[in-house]
């Protein structure tokens, strides 16, 4: 299990997560989905350091940044590029600062922004722009207040909303970030204080926000953020209360909700619910084959969802991927990975292979990285 005091969830939903929606929309509506696809997966080059708890993202040239991260007793301010071509991972410069618990998000102009996080015991505010172009790291506005374990969404309009998370107690204030200006405005906040939840950016532009850790439980409430309002609304509650779950926005304009911890239950999870926005419902879809937490879900291009990695959060780390078919409602075997691991990245590259890099297991912080090859049943 997580350390509850820094809980996070080892994937990003900010500009990847549209990248691929956008990618999932053009194969049109997931009821005519293809059979489900299964992966092969194997190793890829060693990454320079060691990482978890780390953010990832996908450049627009198809390249892979990782960003700071732990490795156990040493916290690191590096980053690394990943070159798909060659297989190669390259230290590229420095962050200001160390920083764990951070976002990682790309920008339209191509530029990736990092927020907040943590080094060491301080939590921090700071932000900084990563240019692809000159490989170096800028300052750029900061936050109004310290935030970790929080999510970052790039909206329609090129902001991005940092959202969630956590300043030694659940956040419920929201910012706004403008490239154009570099500074962050605050928001309307959240109805309820949440770390450990998921943030969706929905079709029509507006954000979903669901679950989570609140103060001394775990919420089954959700709220939505309306960008031309700059407020957010009630949804209805999941059916479960979950925390260090994912989210993932379906092509069919639906979000698959998979996985996480309940506590009262104990551990990981295996349920698995819709959100239908149209209505404001929530169903239950098919279960995960391994109740798991702190795993990534990867929309892939046919509009399935791969989600790998994870762990029951008894010291299980599953080495068993599964692939969710929106069309039939189920999963499917969707092979197994070289090592289980949680806290990574998880990267569907512009080839469709999907990348999981570093991360924790069975020993200790990873090194490695390794690729999944989509094949066709």
């Amino acid at each position: 299990m997580k350390r509850p005091s820094l809980p996070g969830i080892g994937f990003a939903l900010s500009f990847v997560s549209i990248a691929l929606a956008s990618l999932a929309g053009a194969t049109g509506n997931t009821a005519a989905s293809p059979s489900a696809t299964t992966f092969t997966w194997s190793k890829t080059g060693f990454l320079v350091k060691q990482r978890f708890d780390h953010a990832g993202s996908l450049l627009l040239d198809g390249r892979v940044l990782l960003t700071g991260g732990d490795a156990g007793r040493v916290s690191t301010q590096t980053a690394e590029v990943y070159d798909p071509a060659s297989g190669v991972w390259a230290l590229t410069g420095n962050m200001s600062t160390v920083r764990y618990f951070h976002t990682s998000t790309t920008l339209p102009n191509g530029k990736v922004l990092i927020v907040g996080g943590r080094k060491d015991d301080t939590l921090l505010a700071s932000c900084e722009l990563y240019d692809p172009a000159t490989g170096t790291f800028t300052p750029t506005g900061s936050l109004h207040t310290v935030r970790v374990n929080h999510r970052a969404t790039l909206l329609q309009d090129g902001r991005v909303l940092a959202a969630t998370g956590s300043d030694g107690q659940a956040l419920t204030s929201c910012e706004l970030y403008d490239p154009a200006t570099g500074a962050w405005t605050l928001t309307g906040p959240l109805h309820i204080g949440r770390t450990m939840a998921t943030a969706t950016l929905l079709q029509d532009g507006r954000v979903l926000v669901a679950g989570g850790f609140s103060s001394t439980f775990n919420s089954s409430s959700a709220e939505i953020y309306d960008p031309a309002t700059g407020g957010w609304n009630t949804a209805a509650d999941l059916p479960l209360a979950v925390s260090n779950h994912t989210a993932t926005l379906l092509s069919n304009g639906k979000v698959l909700v998979a996985g996480g911890m309940n506590l009262s239950g104990g551990y990981g999870v295996s349920t698995c619910t819709l959100y239908n926005p149209a209505t404001d419902k929530w169903t239950i879809t098919g279960s995960l084959k391994e109740a798991r937490e702190s795993h990534d879900a990867t929309l892939l291009p046919n509009g399935q969802v791969l989600v790998t990695g994870g762990s029951s959060g008894a010291g299980t780390y599953f080495k068993p991927a599964e692939v969710y078919d929106p069309a039939t409602g189920k999963w499917s075997a969707g092979g197994n990975l070289v090592r289980g691991r949680q806290e990574d990245t998880a990267t569907l590259l512009l080839d469709g292979r999907a990348l999981l890099a570093g991360g924790i297991g069975r020993p200790a912080a990873a090194q490695t990285a390794e690729i999944g090859a989509p094949a066709a049943r």
